[in-house]
């Protein structure tokens, strides 16, 4: 079965420096969905499950600390000249780290801090400025001027969420935690059919209609702009893949076209443009979700006319052409959530079951149920550092 269509892709430098825009009228369409967990209490309830879950709250709380930050070990360059045959180690902020692969090689940063992991140290950085101090760089605040805005995910997390309520999950233990339900600014109303996260740990969602940002730890929904077209999946490329230097929104469509989109500005208001890459090809259409993690792959929930069952498949992320399949997800035929941590992926059914999936061996390692009709998840670019 397939997700309702909805969706988006962009490259957001263009839009941080632009306001949000009206509402504008949408040509999307689809078929609406009775959700069976619309209602639940907010306040971090666990999510009730016919298995044993943690039940205590998790030790993660905040934002995220800086994963890319390390800490090296001084160089030892010998000690006076003629005493040692080996050149000495350039270093000429004396901060213990070689100049040639010193990420910001005029000031001490011995820390080698990188917060967008651009290879630019923070203290080098020009794209780092942070205009309202909320530890997000400009260049990727959808919001610079407002430090309440938008919030960054928990560290070693995935979100899923059903039509109207937003979910974490814990990789460590596996446990679940309610956001709260979505809350539309005034004037915006309608159900979340998928979300992604870039790698600043920013959160995306899309409706039928129109995109949001949307705050991880309130589930606050701000809008965005409108979508030209329905999509039924939602991801985000990591960066140098479709020759940008951010992250790329990408939307995928249920007849398995794979679309980039990027936002513009028209007149002050954000816009969003759309332009297909490619397809899932031989077959197969969107189940209803994808996810791309740098250094792990691109994986898409897809499904075939040919086959009961919705299948993990590997695609190309430039293209979203199906490179091969890795598995079943056992009966399940509306896994319209998709989310990967390392060698794990974790598909979310509309029935309540969760799918873990070990990607190497392609087995089912655990299975968890709920009572929640699941439409969508979303996983960073980046993995956290563990």
């Amino acid at each position: 079965m397939m997700k309702p269509t909805t969706l988006l892709c962009a490259s957001f430098v263009s839009l941080f420096a632009m306001g949000c825009a009206e509402p504008g009228d949408s040509a999307a369409s689809a078929d609406a969905r009775t959700d069976a967990s619309a209602t639940g209490d907010v306040g971090g309830d666990v999510v009730p499950t016919s298995d044993t879950l943690p039940t205590d709250t998790r030790a993660e709380t905040g934002l995220p600390s800086d994963a890319n930050a390390q800490a090296d070990t001084p160089v030892e360059t010998g000690s006076g000249a003629g005493t040692d045959a080996t050149s000495p180690v350039e270093d000429a902020d004396f901060d213990g780290v070689p100049d040639d692969v010193d990420n910001c090689a005029g000031l001490f940063n011995p820390t080698q801090a990188d917060a967008d992991s651009d290879g630019v140290g923070d203290l080098c950085d020009p794209t780092n400025d942070d205009a309202d101090g909320d530890g997000l760089a400009d260049a990727n605040d959808p919001f610079p001027n407002d430090p309440q805005r938008p919030g960054v995910v928990l560290s070693n997390s995935v979100y899923a969420h059903t039509s109207s309520e937003l979910y974490n999950l814990g990789v460590k233990r596996l446990d679940m935690r309610l956001v709260g339900p979505f809350r539309f600014e005034s004037g915006f109303e309608g159900q979340m059919t998928d979300i992604a996260i870039d790698r600043a740990g920013v959160l995306w969602g899309v409706s039928f209609d129109n995109i949001y940002v949307i705050r991880p730890d309130t589930a606050e929904a701000w809008y965005i702009a409108s979508l030209p077209r329905s999509f039924n999946g939602l991801t985000l490329v990591p960066r140098g893949v479709l020759g940008s230097n951010e992250d790329v929104l990408v939307g995928v469509s249920n007849d398995g076209g794979w679309w980039r989109l990027d936002f513009t500005n028209v007149g002050g208001s954000a816009q969003v443009q759309v332009s297909q890459l490619g397809f899932y090809g031989s077959g197969w259409g969107s189940s209803g979700d994808a996810f791309s993690i740098e250094g792990v792959g691109t994986f898409a929930s897809v499904n075939s006319a040919q086959y009961v069952g919705d299948r993990l498949a590997k695609v190309d992320p430039a293209t979203g052409a199906v490179l091969s399949i890795v598995t079943q997800f056992g009966n399940y035929g509306s896994v319209w959530g998709l989310a990967g941590w390392s060698n794990r992926v974790f598909g979310f059914d509309a029935s309540g079951t969760i799918t873990v999936i070990d990607i190497s061996s392609g087995q089912i390692t655990d299975s968890l149920t709920t009572n929640k009709s699941w439409w969508g998840a979303g996983v960073k670019t980046v993995l956290d550092q563990e």
